[in-house]
């Protein structure tokens, strides 16, 4: 039976053991998440500097769900990005696995764009392989060839429509080396076109603006 983070137990809960149970419920009333988060990011944080990991990972779990209700990716990466190596260091897996799509498609937009240190990464890499049955039908398909760093500074100028020359001049860089760089994302992409290169990278959640 599916052991992942029992909602409906949380939202039951005493307030000393979750606190967050009851800054959630205010949701559901219709409170913005905007106007809560950071005193819900409070406990979880608190919670990890008083070596209480299972309470931060129940926490980060809840967050995970609430903004994926609320359709905020940037908030969930920003949150999957600072608790990935607190659930690496303390060994949880299978309790982020059993969350699936709340954990899966911010874990692939993230491991896409690089975002990761190695030893992370390596752990990210492992979730997603455990959640590979879900991750082949996903929205944000992995690419056989993340982008650099690099490449994705010229992906985001390509987006805001910039010429070579002001892509060049915005990264002091040459033309020739922006070209190159977008030689490279065309291949990654498997596009030809600067409207493609955008659409595509925004399909696999490399672009989320």
């Amino acid at each position: 039976m599916k052991q992942g983070f029992d909602r409906e137990r949380a939202f039951r809960s005493p307030p000393d053991l979750h606190v967050t149970a009851l800054l959630a419920w205010s949701l559901r009333a219709g409170t913005d998440i905007g106007e809560i988060s950071e005193e819900i990011l409070q406990v979880m944080r608190t919670a990890v500097s008083y070596g209480r990991s299972a309470l931060a990972v129940e926490v980060f779990l809840l967050l995970m769900w609430l903004y994926q209700r609320k359709n905020m990716p940037e908030m969930a990466d920003d949150l999957m990005r600072e608790m990935i190596p607190i659930c690496r260091s303390c060994g949880y897996r299978q309790t982020i696995v059993d969350e699936g799509d709340i954990v899966q498609e911010s874990l692939i937009r993230l491991r896409n764009r690089q975002t990761f240190l190695p030893d992370d990464s390596l752990y990210a890499g492992q979730l997603l392989d455990t959640l590979q049955p879900q991750a082949a039908t996903s929205e944000a398909p992995l690419l056989p060839e993340p982008l650099s760093s690099r490449e994705l500074d010229v992906l985001r100028l390509i987006m805001k429509g910039l010429t070579n020359k002001l892509i060049a001049d915005s990264l002091y860089l040459s033309t020739g080396t922006v070209k190159w760089h977008t030689t490279n994302i065309y291949g990654k992409l498997g596009v030809s076109r600067r409207t493609e290169a955008v659409a595509k990278a925004r399909s696999h959640g490399i672009l989320t603006e």
